[in-house]
């Protein structure tokens, strides 16, 4: 039997059957090379790697109280750049904060971040939208129109 496997191997539809069993592993280590290495949504690449918030307890990744949100652009600019992008479009859609999501957040130059957004509409829909925003100082500000 494995005399019959290795001659059938040496002609030329084994030597297509290998080469096609080749291609599959290779087009299979690329896809999972390209996969892997993609980035991490906005919610874990804030946490990794950065110290607790000022009011969280030790151990926890929530801060201890809800603090109240800041209305002017100044104090807004100090948080995260999805947490600036989600107050900003929830402030300029009259949207409670509660219903605007950051989802991911992707680099575009050193100093500027695409947010997506999920919003929760009024009637229970979702929506979604972009929010750039671009490193001002030690903090964030909105660069959309």
């Amino acid at each position: 039997m494995l005399l019959l496997a290795l001659a059938i191997l040496g002609g030329p539809t084994g030597r297509r059957v290998v080469r096609a069993l080749a291609a599959a592993v290779a087009v299979g280590l690329v896809m999972y090379g390209v996969l892997s290495t993609g980035e991490l949504p906005a919610g874990d690449s804030a946490r990794a790697g950065r110290p607790a918030p000022a009011g969280a307890a030790p151990g926890s990744r929530r801060p201890a109280a809800k603090t109240p949100v800041a209305r002017t652009p100044a104090k807004a600019a100090a948080g995260t750049p999805a947490a600036v992008a989600a107050q900003w479009y929830a402030q300029r859609k009259g949207l409670p904060a509660s219903r605007v999501r950051p989802l991911q957040v992707d680099r575009a130059d050193p100093d500027t971040l695409r947010v997506l957004l999920l919003v929760t509409k009024r009637g229970g829909g979702l929506d979604s939208a972009v929010v750039t925003v671009r490193r001002a100082g030690s903090g964030w500000v909105v660069r959309n129109p």
